[in-house]
């Protein structure tokens, strides 16, 4: 064999390896799964970080005694709840190549109430400085360009209005409704339609949520860095929470 070929030959390899080093490091998904309502099974068996012994649910300030999901509910903090975003990264030459990344906090607040079989009004806060995902890098970059969190703290969504449940769930029993109402981030409002999941047990629901985004619709810069990577031009808000009778 002429050492020519060898060289090419090697040459190969190198190549293989290094394109097999870049696929794991920079193409592979890294996100993790989407949201769903089992990831606080264990929150809401365990009863979450919330301390009970001082305080009786069973009736309301005046006595009276609640009935179905009458009352006031408020997140909770928790090992496993979150929010956070799912989006499209693309690489290499061109920026062609997809990979699915996502970035989470915990640092998320909010209440609503409920009064018979209507959801009288609600809202959702998330801290966006807090947000990490498995790049640093990445999460230094949203500081400063794309939701440019340093100016942009916090994304709030707000009810829009009623929302009428029909019927009380039972106690256990998964409901999806869909909530409309507004998003302020990044400087913008704009009205969504929120898809909701949630359960009921006892003092606790859990919810999980989610939302398109298009991110020229909240002026969001749509980061793209000399042609060899950028992020898609739509992405997901998502969330799960445990919120708690108050």
């Amino acid at each position: 064999m002429s050492r020519a070929v060898k060289i090419v030959g090697a040459v190969a390899v190198v190549l293989l390896v290094a394109g097999g080093a870049f696929w794991y490091v920079a193409l592979r998904d890294t996100a993790p799964p989407e949201a769903d309502l089992s990831t606080l099974d264990d929150d809401l068996a365990a009863g979450g970080e919330v301390d009970r012994s001082t305080t009786d649910r069973s009736t309301t300030d005046d006595g009276a005694e609640r009935t179905g999901l009458d009352g006031n509910w408020s997140v909770v903090a928790t090992v496993d709840g979150f929010a956070g975003y799912r989006i499209t990264e693309l690489y290499g030459p061109g920026a062609t190549l997809e990979t699915e990344v996502a970035g989470r906090t915990p640092n998320v607040t909010g209440s609503f109430a409920i009064d018979g079989t209507t959801i009288t009004d609600g809202r959702l806060d998330v801290d966006l400085t807090t947000l990490e995902s498995d790049r640093s890098r990445r999460d230094a970059t949203l500081k400063i360009r794309g939701l440019e969190t340093d100016t942009y703290p916090t994304a709030t969504f707000t009810f829009a209005g009623p929302v009428e449940l029909g019927a009380l769930p039972a106690e256990g029993e998964e409901v999806s409704v869909t909530v409309d109402g507004e998003l302020a981030m990044h400087g913008q409002t704009r009205p969504v339609a929120l898809a909701l999941t949630a359960k009921w047990s006892g003092d606790r629901i859990s919810i999980q949520g989610s939302t398109p985004i298009v991110l020229a619709d909240y002026d969001i810069e749509a980061i793209s860095i000399e042609q060899f990577v950028a992020v898609a031009d739509e992405g997901t808000m998502e969330f799960v929470v445990l919120f708690e009778r108050t």
